[in-house]
């Protein structure tokens, strides 16, 4: 493991997020809580709260070291750590920094599932609501994806709203 401070991401219990951010602040470890803003219902009115823009993951920054790690682990609410290939992964630095600005933005965010080139997908609302097919590329705000008779060889593309997909 590098001795370089990198961050890393945990999986937390279900509604755990706060309690594991405060846990680990607590012990003195950088940890980062995307949250958002949002309306809720409640019978008799709607109030305004803040959700986890990740639900059940929570980011934390450390320099490696096996000690540090543990305490990370032991965290009440801490499931486990995000990993590849058997070790803890870390989360570039470039990835957290645009996080933070989109949340510290003002601008309007909700979790989105993420889709690549290639992936098969479901559009779940508007016009085509239901075509199955694949999602080819993304210009700006839209997206492109491709419905196709794979026995013809043969397929059409259309723009769709990202927010209309779902990865199959």
């Amino acid at each position: 493991m590098s001795t370089a401070v990198s961050w890393y991401a945990l999986y937390t219990k279900s509604h755990y997020e706060q309690k594991v951010f405060q846990g680990l602040s607590d012990k003195s470890i950088e940890a980062f809580l995307p949250k958002v803003e949002t309306l809720s219902r409640r019978k008799d009115r709607r109030k305004k709260i803040w959700l986890p823009l990740f639900p059940g993951y929570v980011f934390f920054r450390i320099a490696w070291d096996i000690k540090i790690y543990w305490e990370v682990l032991k965290t009440d609410g801490v499931v486990r750590t995000l990993t590849m290939g058997g070790a803890p992964a870390p989360v570039p630095e470039e990835e957290i920094d645009s996080i933070r600005i989109a949340v510290n933005s003002l601008v309007p965010l909700f979790p989105h599932p993420f889709v690549r080139e290639g992936d098969r997908v479901i559009i779940e609302a508007g016009p085509l609501k239901g075509a199955q097919g694949v999602f080819i590329s993304r210009e700006g705000k839209q997206g492109k994806f491709v419905v196709g008779v794979e026995l013809l060889n043969r397929a059409v593309a259309v723009e769709i709203e990202p927010e209309f997909i779902r990865k199959l």
